[in-house]
């Protein structure tokens, strides 16, 4: 490979991700602004920003597609609420805690055959929050519906995915 036909390969993939890149990166930025994340919350905000940058792959794949995606998040959350109101009610240590999650979340999934690893840390982030229990239930909602959005704009964006095979997007694979 000669030097321009590596510059043009370079340019290439500069466009592919730059366009995605924004839009995760607007995404992210538009939850900050409308919800405080500080402190340990922040686990939530990460989490979200890892799968967004994963749903606006180019490719299609297993770990890029929506329904693994939500199939993920739904278990999480339930594995994080329980353990949440678990540390309500009893004293059990955060780390202990968290163990629980983090290996309860991904046997689950491994499992269940769809693994999205940063769902994994959306039970971590359940767990350790510590703000409104409605505010939660809220992000989590607004993460669900931008996972969608982006998906779909990314199949506006990139050429070779079919909006008509968009349903696919759920298949369980």
């Amino acid at each position: 490979m000669n030097f321009k036909q590596f510059i043009k390969k370079e340019r290439q993939l500069w466009h592919d991700r730059f366009f995605p890149g924004i839009l995760a990166a607007l995404a992210i930025a538009i939850l900050a602004f409308f919800f405080e994340f500080s402190g340990h919350d922040i686990v939530l905000l990460t989490s979200i920003a890892a799968s967004i940058a994963i749903i606006t792959h180019k490719h299609p794949h297993k770990l890029v597609i929506l329904g693994t995606t939500y199939y993920s998040y739904f278990l999480a959350i339930v594995i994080g609420f329980i353990l949440f109101f678990i540390k309500q009610k009893f004293i059990i240590s955060l780390p202990i805690l968290i163990f629980i999650g983090v290996l309860g979340s991904l046997l689950i999934i491994y499992a269940l055959n769809f693994f999205h690893p940063p769902a994994i840390g959306i039970t971590v982030g359940i767990i350790i929050y510590g703000k409104s229990i409605f505010n939660l239930f809220i992000i989590l909602a607004l993460t669900l519906l931008l996972f969608f959005l982006l998906k779909i704009l990314m199949y506006f964006y990139y050429n070779h995915l079919d909006i008509r095979k968009f349903k696919q997007e759920f298949k369980f694979v």
